[in-house]
């Protein structure tokens, strides 16, 4: 019961989400996949173990709690969009993008040991956008789309995806999620 309630509440809260998402050019758009540059992203960051799909609840709780004022200063952060999600070797990370009227030096401590506040520095990457629910099955379809096009173009890659959602859980219609391949070079754009 106290999970359902927690659940509810989150995503009651979320109804309020600001829009904030990470800023970009598109430098090329090829049906529907585009080439961006990513401006530098302040973020709370959560990681623990597993694959992309199997904590997610645990994290964004922990995060959750953060942004509604489980920090030192107690105060209210306010919940931005997309939700980031990448895997690494054996572990998975999700991060909150933080409002921009924060830097690292005026974001509130969180109370919690395991989330941890970094910068994104400015980034280049292949982005693919999607609907519905974002699950294991077109996490993978758009995966593969991502590496075969970096493949045709020569573009340079560590094989390192993000997967981006847009929306609160209750909302069922048109969705907006991205799975992005991070660039490990400038790509050449003559």
């Amino acid at each position: 019961m106290k999970r359902f309630l927690l659940f509810f509440i989150l995503s009651f809260s979320l109804q309020v989400m600001a829009d904030n998402p990470m800023k970009y050019k598109v430098l090329v758009k090829k049906d529907n996949l585009e080439l961006r540059s990513y401006e530098n992203v302040l973020v709370a960051t959560v990681s623990s173990p597993g694959d992309l799909f199997s904590d997610r609840n645990s994290n964004f709780s922990k995060l959750a709690n953060y942004i509604f004022g489980g920090n030192q200063q107690n105060e209210e952060i306010g919940m931005t969009s997309p939700v980031i999600m990448n895997a690494t070797s054996g572990s998975t990370e999700m991060h909150f993008i933080m409002p921009e009227r924060y830097s690292k030096e005026n974001l509130p401590d969180p109370n919690n040991e395991d989330i941890q506040l970094q910068v994104f520095d400015s980034f280049y990457a292949m982005a693919v956008t999607f609907g519905g629910y974002a699950n294991e099955g077109k996490y993978k379809k758009y995966v593969d789309e991502l590496l075969a096009f970096a493949e045709e173009n020569k573009l340079v890659h560590d094989k390192e995806f993000m997967l981006l959602g847009f929306d609160p859980p209750f909302k069922v219609v048109n969705r907006k999620n991205e799975v992005l391949l991070k660039l490990s070079e400038a790509p050449d754009l003559r």
